[in-house]
């Protein structure tokens, strides 16, 4: 990602309009280098004054690998009223959102809401032993199924 280099370049040198050009769009950055990229953009529109762009770019960060660091830049963007509401819906879409459940519990953690990270790990033990189970119960259903098509076959191979 060349063209983040230097936009980080041009906003080093205090030129984030330039720096913008320089930019790729969100969609053409590999998942890899999206901390760069959201680091990189930040510094720009910080340094522009798009506080709106701003606010969306923190959010999308915080949703792309939640972490309380990315949680607080997020709600330090909005109006003192609309942070409890944001850290609510953030904490939501954290919990029902395709995240790796230890990352989950992790972030919960790191909030001091042990009680959400312990009912994470949890589920997610419950979930690994009812998958141990349905592997062990089909595999008997299999050894069971097989050995009473081999008493068969022999019985019928016998007569």
């Amino acid at each position: 990602m060349i063209g983040l280099q230097v936009a980080r370049q041009f906003v080093l040198a205090g030129r984030p309009a330039e720096a913008l050009q320089y930019v790729s769009a969100e969609d053409k950055v590999p998942p890899h280098c999206f901390d760069e990229y959201a680091e990189t953009l930040d510094r720009v529109y910080e340094a522009l004054g798009r506080t709106d762009d701003l606010r969306e770019l923190r959010k999308r960060h915080f949703l792309h690998r939640p972490d309380p660091e990315r949680l607080e830049r997020y709600l330090g963007g909005l109006e003192a009223k609309e942070r409890s509401t944001a850290k609510d819906l953030m904490r939501q879409a954290v919990l029902s959102g395709d995240y790796d459940p230890t990352r989950k519990a992790v972030f919960f953690a790191e909030l001091k809401e042990g009680e959400i990270a312990a009912q994470i790990i949890l589920l997610v033990k419950n979930a690994q032993r009812s998958k141990t189970v349905k592997v062990l119960s089909r595999g008997y259903a299999n050894e069971s199924s097989g050995a009473s098509t081999k008493a068969r076959f022999q019985k019928s191979g016998s007569s």
